[in-house]
């Protein structure tokens, strides 16, 4: 299995506000840049840039709560495709 992993930073963010997510990676570098509301949060260059380009790339999204409290969250209006 040739799967590529990386763990972003841990980002605190407001309840109850809408957030704009934003992931970039460079299609000769795979260099991922991460962005929070136009803010960069996370950057990575993998070590092996040419195995991350030749194989799918999935991203998980883990939101969670500080302990002994609740809450839900959502991730929607996902959308892929060229920057121009």
């Amino acid at each position: 299995d040739n799967e590529q992993t990386h763990s972003p930073n841990d980002v605190s963010i407001v309840p109850n506000r809408v957030y704009t997510l934003r992931f970039e990676i460079d299609p000769k570098t795979a260099v991922f840049i991460i962005y929070l509301d136009n803010s960069v949060i996370d950057t990575y260059e993998p070590p092996n840039p040419d195995q991350w380009l030749q194989g799918p790339i999935s991203y998980n999204v883990h939101l969670g709560t500080e302990p002994n409290s609740s809450g839900k969250s959502y991730v929607d209006d996902v959308k892929f495709g060229q920057l121009k």
